[in-house]
């Protein structure tokens, strides 16, 4: 008799019996965790980590919204944040300038929420409270695009970021219909504001719109060519701006061209850090490593990744996430729920 097969045979048999019971306890687990009345309990219990402290005066609101706004590393900051400047521009309905602010603000909330979406699983107490989040950043960001429509509906600017904001809220909590038609709206508005004035925003409609005509296929208005010149451009404009480096080393490699693709990245890990924008450095920094391993150059993936763990370890508060920015302001890519790189 061999013994040899025979405890084989019954370890696999083990392990497969193990193995449906696991699977079954999963399933039954995520339709325990499916089921309204617990979906509620856990929002409820959620609901006290989005109360922010309440400023004593309007002076010390604006103060707490511009302290907390260029906060992209913590959503409990940034959602007061948020939450602070959608009260301000809802205080000052005719404040134009304030209202555009806010609505960035809320659109940096959502682009940091998604990629805490992307994170490891973190359990039904996290996902709600990420739900809650969404939710009312969804619901303070269309309340202020209702706000500026009849203030600067024409406006570039408002255009460019209505768009965004569609894109923005739809790529979690939304089904796909809801996405596709989010981005069927966003695309003319975006190829009428590259037709007019491209550099509107720091080049920011060059960006979407070079991501978007990269992503979506042929039939739906996907050019990768095109992309690769939208982003171009968007670089020139904006040499600072690392997402949009980024998406252009990425359609870059996707169609091959892997020499201009070295030298984006080569190029990129030379820039000046933007002081601004430390978060999105770091993400795309670490973007950056996964594109130069692409190009079999992990000589300069080695580079980058040192950089960017100085860079890290310089700014301890700073996300060492998994995902990097989808709206040139710091997740998963909107049309692929997938990471970039």
């Amino acid at each position: 008799m061999n013994h040899s097969k025979l405890l084989l045979s019954l370890a696999l048999a083990v392990a497969s019996t193990w193995a449906q019971a696991e699977s079954e306890r999963g399933v039954s687990v995520a339709a325990e965790l499916s089921r309204p009345e617990v979906i509620a309990r856990y929002e409820k219990e959620a609901q006290p980590k989005l109360v922010c402290a309440e400023p004593a005066s309007a002076d010390a609101l604006l103060q707490a919204y511009q302290g907390l706004a260029s906060h992209k590393w913590s959503r409990s900051e940034l959602g007061c944040a948020a939450l602070y400047g959608f009260q301000l521009a809802q205080g000052q309905s005719s404040n134009v300038e304030l209202a555009f602010g806010a609505l960035v603000t809320q659109i940096d909330y959502l682009d940091l929420l998604a990629s805490e979406y992307e994170g490891l699983y973190a359990g039904p107490e996290t996902s709600a409270e990420l739900r809650l989040r969404w939710k009312q950043a969804r619901s303070q960001g269309q309340a202020l695009v209702d706000q500026l429509e009849p203030l600067a509906g024409k406006t570039l600017e408002f255009r460019t970021l209505r768009a965004t904001f569609w894109m923005a809220s739809t790529v979690k909590e939304s089904n796909p219909i809801e996405a596709a038609t989010a981005a069927a709206r966003a695309l003319p508005e975006l190829e009428a504001v590259v037709a007019e004035k491209p550099e509107t925003l720091g080049g920011l409609p060059l960006m979407l719109l070079g991501r978007m005509t990269f992503l979506l296929p042929e039939f739906a208005g996907g050019d990768p060519v095109r992309a690769i010149e939208l982003l171009r451009q968007g670089v020139a404009v904006n040499p600072q701006d690392m997402v949009m480096r980024r998406w252009l080393a990425e359609v870059l490699i996707s169609e091959r061209q892997y020499p201009e693709a070295r030298e984006v990245i080569k190029a990129a890990i030379a820039a000046p850090v933007n002081s601004a924008e430390p978060q999105a450095y770091a993400d795309e920094m670490r973007a950056m490593a996964g594109l130069a391993r692409r190009v079999k150059d992990e000589a300069m993936a080695e580079q980058v990744a040192q950089q960017r763990s100085r860079f890290l370890e310089a700014h301890p508060y700073l996300l060492a996430r998994r995902s990097s920015a989808s709206f040139g302001h710091g997740g998963a890519d909107p049309f692929t729920g997938k990471e970039a790189d």
